[in-house]
């Protein structure tokens, strides 16, 4: 919904196919967003499913030539931007 910003796809299946790192500064705010409505997807039996493009994987292995300044601050920094990768993080279960 655009004004509550909440699922209300019902029982419908979206598929993310990736490359959403590297595409400008709302990459860590996008990705919330996707992982929140994952939840409420499921609740109302429905699914979102995120995979990984190819700079999803550069990111995870470290390699941030395409990511921008104002992207990398909005995690946190590049030590914020690393930590979000990781296995235990909101990205990374």
């Amino acid at each position: 919904d655009k004004v509550t910003e909440e699922w209300i796809g019902e029982d419908t299946f979206v598929i993310q196919t990736g490359d959403v790192f590297d595409r400008g500064p709302h990459t860590a705010q996008i990705l919330r967003f996707f992982r929140r409505l994952q939840t409420e997807a499921v609740a109302a039996s429905g699914c979102i499913v995120l995979l990984m493009g190819n700079h999803e994987l550069m990111n995870i292995a470290g390699d941030f030539r395409y990511a921008s300044a104002k992207e990398t601050a909005a995690f946190g920094g590049l030590e914020g931007r690393k930590e979000a990768l990781e296995l235990n993080s909101f990205l990374g279960d």
